[in-house]
């Protein structure tokens, strides 16, 4: 999808928002005839289009130019070499020998790298890496759980125990020259591990040698996404027995009364059962199905409890939140975690060891002739902080 594409998508999606709110204003005070009714569904119905028009387009633009931008930046650095070869030019040296079979395996990791080798003009500071240029990215968009999680990287996969935090200490009012209360936070211990997720992915010989676009940004996307559809979906569902703990682990906080349906006044209630410091940054994470539920929401004035993004990547609002569609989340149906709100920024990890490792064969499939990639990630994930947010069920 071109730029000029998602530009008209952009622009349509406003007009849609516009005729849906001059028409909620015309019915002010009264039921909708069937004909309005329809003709809301109708414009509910372009919006959620035009949305997967935009997100799918932005997320194209944004992956084309990252591919290009990251080999064509470790190129361009790699022109005027000083004493000893800098780690832009290793990294992609070490892409491209993995590629044509030269070396059996290659590593892209989160490492900072600065002033790597100094010259007379002051240094060499590589601030982009094939790591952060393009498998970074896909594990972000993988899930909103890793979007707004807490993310760390580690050297190596040994056990780290982190502290999680299961009471907060509660201030008083001191007198003056009066004794002050007691009051301890508590805290357990979240031990994070590093469980390995990778796949196998085979191209044949003649495609690689043949190929006539840019075979090392292509197998590099492939890997990125398919690595991160999976692990995205273990940080939300996975129950930490042997694999790592998923934000919906956490305890049901509320439950809505109806098997599949949740309304404005209930909304309001997922808000308040989140306790008051985590909700500035706070933020509803959804099934996109239940998300074009509540879209129809409305106050007692008639108004649309959920609020239109009117800029293009920045999501649309639900009672001042931002409210962000999420691929894994359990539909609301009955039984279901249908809702996340809270800061996961502060409820949540998620620990990457050693970033990603990539390893080609050209034996596994001899007979063949068949080239083979083999992808891994090791990771881990665990709720922190559980009053940080709050899970809410349907009936």
């Amino acid at each position: 999808m071109t730029p000029e594409a998602i530009k008209r998508a952009h622009a349509a999606r406003i007009n849609a928002v516009n005729e849906l709110r001059a028409l909620d204003e015309s019915a002010e005070g009264r039921e909708f005839s069937a004909e309005e009714a329809q003709t809301e569904s109708r414009l509910h119905d372009d919006i959620s289009k035009f949305d997967n028009l935009i997100s799918d387009g932005l997320d194209a633009v944004a992956k084309g130019q990252a591919l290009s931008e990251a080999v064509a930046g470790l190129e361009a650095r790699s022109g005027s070499k000083p004493q000893a070869e800098r780690a832009d030019q290793v990294e992609l040296r070490q892409l491209r020998a993995f590629v044509a079979g030269e070396e059996a395996s290659a590593h892209f990791g989160p490492e900072t790298r600065a002033a790597l080798q100094t010259d007379n003009t002051g240094g060499y500071t590589v601030d982009e890496t094939m790591y952060s240029q393009i498998i970074k990215p896909a594990l972000e968009r993988s899930s909103a759980v890793a979007r707004n999680a807490k993310v760390i990287n580690t050297a190596q996969g040994e056990q780290i125990n982190m502290p999680k935090r299961l009471t907060i200490p509660t201030a008083a009012f001191v007198a003056e020259g009066a004794q002050y209360s007691k009051s301890d936070g508590t805290f357990g211990t979240l031990a994070l591990n590093a469980y390995k997720y990778g796949f196998i992915s085979q191209v044949s010989n003649e495609l690689v040698q043949d190929s006539a676009f840019n075979i090392e940004a292509e197998v590099a996307e492939m890997g990125a996404d398919a690595i991160a559809t999976a692990i995205g979906d273990v940080f939300l569902n996975g129950d930490g027995s042997n694999k790592p703990e998923g934000a919906l682990a956490h305890a049901v906080t509320g439950t809505f009364a109806a098997p599949d349906a949740i309304t404005g006044d209930e909304l309001i209630d997922v808000v308040h059962s989140l306790t008051t410091p985590y909700r500035p940054a706070a933020r509803f994470i959804m099934a996109d199905s239940t998300v074009a539920m509540v879209r129809k929401l409305k106050d007692t004035d008639g108004q649309y409890l959920w609020q239109p993004s009117m800029q293009a990547g920045e999501p649309d609002r639900l009672l001042g939140y931002p409210l962000e569609s999420e691929y894994g989340m359990p539909p609301a149906e009955s039984g279901n975690k249908s809702v996340i709100f809270g800061d996961l920024n502060r409820g949540m990890i998620v620990r990457f060891a050693r970033g990603v490792e990539v390893v080609r064969s050209d034996e596994y499939a001899y007979d063949t002739d068949m080239l083979s990639w083999r992808w891994t990630v090791r990771v881990d994930s665990g709720i922190v902080d559980d009053t940080a947010f709050v899970v809410w069920a349907q009936a």
